[in-house]
């Protein structure tokens, strides 16, 4: 084990502090402007809570898997990739112009494929229970039910990504911005790119607390 790899550890963690404190300080208070009781409380449950749900995988599983904390960003942007450009190219019915003008069914069934494509390709890589039981494409396929529960985990995962990026879509529409911020340019801002892993990385967590327990 190198020392570059102990390291590892507390570089990734605060890598993801210094995204958090940049959200907080610089994104989130641009899309809820009012400093009042209920945006404290808001910003304990997202995108706080998250971030922290995010580093205490990072510490707890880093050594069994270097893939599990990883899991949620994979997840998370393959769900926004397929999305985008199945959306873009063949996006003709809008799932619910209200609360996401720009998504589509086509899009969320893209986003959902490239959700399995994401699980078959990462989750034969995680040594952390429950996945390990999963260490092929064929464990997966001569499980009793593994399909089934395969097919389950990559949907759940799929709204949840969808309905990370609906809420920052609808905070952007009711504070009249365009992005969360300008600190990547050509993408917005750092939670434009993370609210679909905010929102992954809770089901992934409890997933892997109730393995552990």
């Amino acid at each position: 084990m190198t020392l570059s790899y102990l390291h590892s550890i507390p570089m990734f963690a605060f890598f993801l502090c210094i995204i958090l404190l940049i959200i907080l300080f610089f994104e989130w208070p641009t899309l809820m402007p009012v400093p009042t009781g209920k945006f404290f409380l808001i910003s304990l449950i997202y995108p706080i809570m998250p971030f922290f749900l995010l580093m205490h995988l990072t510490y707890r599983f880093y050594y069994d898997s270097i893939w599990l904390p990883l899991y949620p960003f994979i997840i998370a942007w393959s769900a926004d990739t397929f999305g985008y450009l199945v959306g873009k190219n063949w996006g003709r019915h809008k799932m619910c112009p209200t609360l996401s003008p720009g998504k589509s069914w086509e899009g969320f069934a893209g986003s959902f494929f490239g959700v399995m494509i994401a699980n078959l390709l990462v989750i034969p890589k995680i040594t952390a229970a429950p996945f390990n039981q999963f260490n092929s494409l064929w464990a997966i396929m001569g499980r009793q039910n593994g399909w089934l529960l395969f097919g389950a985990l990559s949907l759940l995962q799929t709204i949840l990504a969808f309905l990370g990026g609906a809420f920052i879509s609808k905070l952007k529409r009711l504070s009249g911005q365009k992005d969360s911020g300008i600190i990547l340019p050509g993408h917005g801002g750092f939670l434009d790119r993370f609210d679909s892993v905010l929102s992954t990385v809770i089901l992934v967590w409890f997933i892997a607390m109730a393995a552990s327990i």
